[in-house]
């Protein structure tokens, strides 16, 4: 077995080339796992927004016994 560190901001040349991916936060490890398993099952907000393709739209919302409010 050989590892290889490469390092791209391309999401979908990481998607394709890896086993593993590890996404990084300025700097602070935020997720490290098989590419779709970041993609489907992302650890985090900054991950679902920096993976996701199209980008995720993300928005405030309040949820009561029955509803659903977008703020």
């Amino acid at each position: 077995d050989t590892t290889i560190i490469y390092v791209t901001q391309n999401q979908a040349e990481a998607m394709t080339m890896s086993d593993r991916i590890a996404v990084l936060n300025k700097g602070e490890l935020q997720q490290i796992a098989p590419p779709l398993t970041c993609y489907n099952q992302p650890a985090n907000r900054f991950v679902a927004g920096f993976i996701g393709s199209p980008s995720m739209n993300f928005f405030d919302a309040t949820v009561g016994d029955d509803t659903l409010d977008a703020n």
